[in-house]
């Protein structure tokens, strides 16, 4: 490991530590960031750097690193999930709840049904939720399910791999032995290519069971990745 890179561990990582999963995916992509590589060593302005896992910023202004913070969600949260989840649900082309769900509705579905649920926050604002859940009874009790939500300005920065990288470590924690999705749209390509890159294997596909308001009747397909 060169000097360029202790100067920068030693830079950022003494003012805001890193939980250690977060640390090893950091570490990968900025051994592979020409951007990160580039940012120890000039004085350029404060520019964002968008990796594999999740999204980084590299403020030289004042030398710290900020990256989105996650953590249980509470009761008060869900006016800032509400939005999330009114303007992914009511475009209707991924998820299977009513495009016109209420808000006493969604809070029961995301806050309550759920074992456990999650906010990611960037600068107090939260910009992601996810929930985990067992996704069946009885003999299937050891598999989970997890649904995702990024706010529409926070698209395409990374936020949906680091919360399914953290919900993967939570669900081991809680000794799920697998996690299941039951209904990835077909047509939501980029939801798809991320949950394969992740791990994901296509185990099912449930042909024309999802109705596109766009796009008619298109596939939806079932993804397993295994925990153990």
């Amino acid at each position: 490991m060169d000097s360029k890179f202790n100067l920068f561990t030693v830079k950022y990582f003494t003012v805001i530590p890193l939980p250690p999963t977060q640390f090893v995916i950091f570490v990968a992509h900025f051994l592979s960031c020409g951007s990160c590589v580039a940012s120890t060593t000039e004085n350029t302005s404060a520019h964002s750097c968008t990796g594999i896992r999740f999204t980084i910023k590299h403020l030289k202004t004042d030398n710290e690193l900020i990256m989105p913070t996650l953590r249980p969600a509470t009761p008060k949260d869900f006016e800032q999930i509400w939005s999330i989840f009114h303007a992914v649900v009511a475009k209707g082309d991924t998820y299977t709840y009513a495009r016109d769900t209420s808000k006493e509705d969604a809070y029961q579905l995301w806050m309550e049904m759920p074992r456990s649920s999650f906010v990611a926050i960037e600068d107090g604002v939260i910009v992601g939720t996810y929930f985990i859940k067992t996704n069946q009874g009885g003999g299937g009790d050891h598999v989970c399910n997890c649904g995702y939500m990024v706010a529409p300005s926070a698209r395409g920065r990374g936020l949906a791999a680091l919360m399914c990288e953290h919900s993967l470590a939570m669900a081991k924690e809680m000794g799920y032995r697998a996690m299941q999705f039951n209904f990835v749209i077909s047509s939501n390509e980029s939801a798809v290519h991320l949950w394969s890159k992740l791990g994901f294997a296509t185990v099912g596909r449930l042909p024309l069971a999802f109705r596109h308001p766009q796009l008619g009747f298109v596939d939806a397909l079932v993804m397993f990745k295994s925990l153990v």
